[in-house]
This record gives structure tokens, sequence and C-alpha cells, in this order.
């Protein structure tokens, strides 16, 4: 009888929770970072079959974002975020990995400790390309790697619109020959 006034109480509140955000929901249209995440995350999905921006997740890419500054990252910061653990099979691991999207244009992503962040703008948006994220994935799937949620997180600061993805993946050990 306690079980059941317990789980009446809590069915109670969620209701009541319920009601209140329906009641005090914001009718107002969508920020430009939410339309960016919305579109990017869409993109993804459909090269990984992922079809929830996870809520974990995108709190990584989020945070993630709180470590730009000046339009810039620093990459061990943001690395720091990323996550290595042991998979549920036998050799196998689980990865859940976050980068700031860098602005490849300036040539400092792969050579400096901080590099430039890319500014999401309504004309990227719509020039959108997920050609090269696409080919990763499936090179990726095709050698055993499974996604296994994502997270797109954006975040405008000074007018400014940046975006992190975070991504969730399991994968092999691969037996090493005899030496």
């Amino acid at each position: 009888m306690k079980m059941l006034k317990k789980m009446a109480a809590l069915l109670l509140a969620g209701v009541m929770a319920m009601a209140l955000l329906t009641a005090c929901g914001d009718d107002s249209a969508p920020s430009f970072a939410q339309k960016a995440e919305e579109k990017v995350f869409a993109a993804m999905s459909e090269a990984t079959g992922v079809k929830e921006n996870d809520a974990e997740l995108k709190a990584m890419a989020s945070k993630s974002l709180d470590l730009v500054k000046d339009g810039k990252v620093n990459v061990k910061a943001m690395l720091s975020l990323n996550v290595l653990e042991d998979g549920d099979e036998e050799n196998s691991y689980r990865v859940k990995a976050v980068s700031v999207i860098p602005d490849m244009k300036a040539n400092d992503y792969y050579t400096a400790e901080n590099y430039t962040v890319a500014v999401v703008t309504p004309e990227t948006l719509n020039n959108l390309d997920m050609s090269a994220f696409a080919t990763l994935v499936k090179e990726m799937s095709d050698s055993g790697v499974t996604f296994e949620k994502m997270g797109v997180a954006a975040k405008t600061v000074d007018g400014k619109t940046y975006m992190s993805i975070a991504v969730q993946y399991t994968g092999k050990v691969l037996a090493q020959p005899a030496q």
C-alpha cells in the first residue's frame, strides 16, 4: 500500500510538472543557435543513424563551448573532456569524444595549441556539407565502430555562434599479429 501511495505521488508530481511546463511554455521562435543545432544534428543523424540529440552528450558539447575564448579553443582543455572506457564485450572500448567545430580555413587545427573555432552563420548553415563526415562514419563503421549516441550544441557569444559535437561510439580492439 505504501508503494502504491508513493507511485501515485510520483505520478501526480509528474503530471503537475508537465502542466506547469505546458502553461509556462515559451511560444517564441527558436534562436539561430537552436536552428543550427537542429540542422547539424539532422545531417549527422542521417550519416550515423543516431536519432536523438542525447542530453548527456549535448551537455558535454556545451561544456566544450565554454572553453572558447576570443574565437579559439585550447586543444588540451577540450581533450580533457573526452572519455575512454572498457566496452561491454571482451576486447571492446567505448569512447565519448567532443570537438568544437574548427575553422579549417585558419590552417591551425592540426598545429596549434589553441585552434580557431568556426563561426556559424546563416550562409554557412545553408551551405552545410556533411560529405566528409559521412565518409568518416562509413569508414569507421566498416572497421567495426558502432555509433551509439550523439550530442550537438550551439552557443552564441558576443554575436558569434559556435558549435560543438560529441559522439559516443564503441569498437573492438583488433588482434595484433604475433611477433
